[in-house]
């Protein structure tokens, strides 16, 4: 989160630098925290229990309490934050705040499973990624309202090649929704644009400029493949073994295969490598020279060129 290390664990929050040296902290007792940045604001959430902060530089922009278990949350680019709860009489809600903690509107999840809900970037327009699994063979589709609640649109994710667990807004309030063998990129107004298909996606991440990097695999053989909005190609590599997780910030990817981790352009060009003894959990990066390395038994502040 900007130059700061976040350590969250169940007695709070900490910032530290990249020395590991503690700057700031806040005591909040947090079951199991999950945290999220849009770079400038810092969003904290405890899975399975009630408690949201918003954390702007060293000081606490916002806080409040569900009335239910948290289930998932984002945090958009202009500090809209949706958060996804459990509910005594529907299967979920989700509830809608603004920049400064005021409760927008609130949606009733009656009958589906709710895996994220997302504001996109101009404001306008929310977006609920919900699961039906009522049926013998259980189904993606996307529920579009607008800011006062009102539901504008479902649209329907093709039902024969599986789930669509992930799904992000790219620039004009286009859609990328992926799943383990399927990419679709859908138009503002929800008309489906392309679909990439292959035997198996290992992971997908949206890079600065909005172009899809997707890690995916065919029989033996690992690619890392960059896609522009319209589809088309945009570079493509080999890679030595099938991807863990990747990460994107500006025109950089972090490609983690486990024990290492590529740093590449967006022409899927290598920067710099990182390898490990023990297992690579995520990587962040702080911008075009350094990036935090996670792993199972230490951090680790690397440079990347």
């Amino acid at each position: 989160y900007m130059d700061y290390i976040v350590k969250c664990s169940r007695d709070g929050v900490w910032l530290l630098d990249k020395k590991g040296r503690e700057l700031w902290s806040v005591g909040v007792p947090l079951i199991n925290p999950m945290i999220k940045t849009n770079g400038r604001d810092l969003l904290v959430v405890d899975i399975g229990g009630r408690d949201i902060y918003v954390i702007n530089g060293r000081s606490v922009l916002w806080k409040d309490k569900t009335d239910e278990a948290i289930r998932n949350a984002e945090i958009n680019e202009n500090g809209f934050v949706t958060v996804i709860t459990s509910s005594k009489l529907y299967n979920g809600e989700v509830r809608v705040y603004d920049k400064h903690g005021i409760e927008l509107m609130k949606s009733v999840i009656a009958n589906d499973f709710a895996v994220t809900a997302k504001i996109a970037p101009s404001g306008d327009l929310m977006l609920i990624n919900l699961i039906n699994a009522s049926n013998a063979k259980s189904y993606s589709y996307l529920k579009f309202f607008d800011m006062n609640g009102e539901e504008i649109a479902v649209k329907s994710m093709p039902q024969d090649i599986g789930l669509y667990p992930f799904v992000w807004f790219s620039k004009d309030d286009a859609i990328i929704a992926a799943g383990d063998t399927s990419i679709v990129f859908m138009d503002k107004d929800r008309n489906v644009k392309w679909n990439k298909q292959f035997p198996k996606i290992s992971s997908v991440s949206v890079t600065g400029s909005k172009r899809i990097a997707a890690a995916v695999k065919n029989e033996n053989v690992s690619e890392l493949k960059v896609f522009t909005t319209a589809g088309q190609e945009y570079s493509s590599v080999q890679l030595d073994d099938e991807v863990v997780n990747m990460n994107a910030f500006g025109s950089i990817i972090a490609v983690n295969t486990g024990h290492k981790v590529s740093f590449m352009t967006e022409r899927c060009k290598s920067i710099g490598i990182f390898t490990s003894r023990t297992e690579i959990t995520g990587v962040h990066i702080f911008n075009k020279q350094q990036a935090l390395v996670v792993s199972k038994s230490y951090i680790s502040v690397v440079d990347i060129k």
